[in-house]
């Protein structure tokens, strides 16, 4: 069972919101990659779209957590950026075996502390 520490931090809502952030980010990479493939949209778009798809993940995700949570948003958002960085970035070594560059583990962890934080203090303000 996992429990609050005394600052008011849900660890279960962390790991929810952090999970439909990976699952959103499967899904609009999807959509991305059907929007470059059938439209005439140039491929020199796909790092902007992953940006893009990182930033809308991570935010449903820490909204939706930080709703969850009730209170705290920007720190459960965080978490969930943080989370979230720190599970595609696993997956990213373990999936391609390379070592990634410091630029974009930098672009990465940027985007999903911004994501999240700005989801963490949306989803709060929507309350229950």
């Amino acid at each position: 069972m996992v429990r609050n520490i005394e600052v008011g931090i849900r660890f279960r809502v962390i790991i929810t919101g952090t999970v439909g952030a990976l699952i959103a980010t499967v899904l609009l990479s999807v959509v991305s990659g059907l929007v470059v493939h059938y439209t005439p949209l140039n491929e020199g778009y796909t790092p902007t779209l992953s940006m893009v798809v990182i930033l809308l993940s991570v935010f449903w995700g820490a909204s939706n957590a930080a709703k969850s949570a009730g209170s705290s948003g920007l720190l459960h958002g965080l978490a969930v950026g943080v989370l979230f960085w720190l599970a595609t970035s696993l997956i990213s070594v373990l999936i391609f075996s390379t070592a990634l560059s410091n630029t974009a583990v930098l672009k990465k962890l940027i985007l999903s502390l911004v994501g999240g934080a700005l989801g963490g203090v949306y989803g709060v303000s929507r309350g229950k």
